[in-house]
């Protein structure tokens, strides 16, 4: 086995493709408020901050 060439892992999607099949086959998830709000609280907060002033510029 030679170690001196790296190896991709052949098992792992690359981020981009897992990123497609997210944006591709996950649009009905963000209709799902426990999927939004997990998205909320893995971003730390953030988006908890922003939300509701982007809803009332949006009214």
């Amino acid at each position: 086995m030679d170690l001196s060439k790296p190896t991709p892992p052949e098992d792992e999607p690359s981020p981009t493709s897992r990123v497609a099949t997210a944006r591709h086959g996950g649009a009905s998830l963000w209709r799902d408020p426990r999927v939004v709000a997990a998205v909320i609280a893995a971003s730390g907060g953030v988006l908890a901050a922003v939300v509701p002033v982007v809803y009332d510029l949006w009214q």
